[in-house]
């Protein structure tokens, strides 16, 4: 699978339509404007990863919309946005997914994952799916949660410093999305 990273720069919107499999990874570098990645899947058979990996510090903001249409037929896309979020970071993701009449036979799966360290933080997610074909495979999860008491106690029980355990736990929450 062909890999490209999509870094916006000065840009706002990235528009891709990928002729082979391909891996999009998004460069996250604290942006202060909503950023768009468009995917068109317009060749038959054709699929792609989206993958966003992102670490909020405090009083960052994430705002972030992916779109993929899938317009022929057997396309397939498997998106996932996963972020830990510290004191004060705000998150916002917008995924759609839409399927068009022709994309008989496609599938697509929307992920949002985010991990809260800290307080006063904000995840907002809102999954779209727009399908007009009727042979297709569609779905979205979404979830928001702290880390695992018991996991800190036990990283603590074996020397390590709470801040210490939480970068950790958080790397980790982070790599399992591949990047």
């Amino acid at each position: 699978m062909k890999k490209e990273l999509i870094t916006f720069g000065a840009t706002d919107v990235v528009t891709v339509s990928p002729v082979e499999n391909t891996l999009f990874i998004i460069d996250y570098q604290a942006w202060h404007a909503k950023k768009q990645l468009e995917v068109l899947l317009a060749q038959e058979g054709v699929s792609c990863q989206i993958i966003c990996a992102y670490k909020l510090l405090p009083n960052q903001i994430l705002d972030l919309v992916t779109r993929v249409t899938h317009i022929a037929p057997n396309t397939s896309c498997d998106t996932k946005v996963r972020g830990v979020l510290y004191d004060k970071a705000k998150s916002t993701y917008i995924g759609e997914i839409v399927i068009d009449s022709r994309a008989q036979g496609s599938s697509s799966y929307l992920e949002n994952a985010a991990l809260v360290i800290g307080s006063a933080t904000h995840n907002h997610t809102e999954p779209i799916l727009k399908i007009e074909a009727d042979d297709v495979s569609a779905s979205h999860s979404s979830f928001t949660g702290r880390i695992d008491a018991g996991l800190l106690y036990y990283l603590q029980s074996r020397g390590m410093a709470i801040t210490q355990a939480e970068k950790l736990l958080a790397k980790a929450f982070l790599a399992s999305v591949g990047v």
